[in-house]
C-alpha cells in the first residue's frame, strides 16, 4: 500500500517537474524561481516521509523512457493530435536534463533545508 501511494506522488513530482520545465523553456526565470520555491516549501510538508528507495527506483525508470525516445515520439503524437504543433514550447534536451538533475537534486536534499522553512514559516507564514 505504501509503495502505490509513494507511485501517485511520485506521478505528481513527475506532473510538477513538468510544469517547472515549461514555464522555464516560456523564458519566465523569475517566475520559474519562485514557483520552484514555493513548490519545495509545500512539497517539505507533504514529502517528509517519502521512500528514497522507491523514488530512484522510479527516476531511473523515467530515465529509461526518456533515453528510449518513447517520451519523444509520445510528446509528439499527443501534440499532433491536440493539433498543438505550433505552440508547444521547445526546451534543448542538454537543458531538459540539467534542470531534471537539479530538481532530483532539490528534492532529495529537501530535509537540509530545514532552517530555511523555519525562517519562511516565521517571517511569512505566522504573521
Amino acid at each position: 500500500m505504501r509503495f502505490f501511494i509513494n507511485s501517485l506522488g511520485f506521478i505528481f513530482l513527475l506532473m510538477l517537474h513538468v510544469e517547472l520545465l515549461v514555464v522555464f523553456s516560456l523564458s519566465y526565470y523569475t517566475l520559474y524561481f519562485f514557483n520552484l520555491l514555493v513548490i519545495l516549501y509545500l512539497l517539505h510538508f507533504n514529502f517528509s516521509n517519502y521512500l528514497s528507495n522507491v523514488f530512484f527506483l522510479h527516476v531511473a525508470i523515467s530515465l529509461v523512457i526518456i533515453n528510449l525516445n518513447i517520451y519523444d515520439e509520445m510528446i509528439f503524437e499527443t501534440t499532433l493530435y491536440l493539433n498543438l504543433l505550433e505552440s508547444i514550447p521547445y526546451i534543448n534536451s542538454e537543458v531538459m536534463y540539467v534542470l531534471s538533475l537539479v530538481h532530483i537534486l532539490l528534492f532529495i536534499n529537501l530535509k537540509r533545508f530545514e532552517n530555511i522553512w523555519a525562517i519562511i514559516d516565521k517571517k511569512f507564514i505566522r504573521n
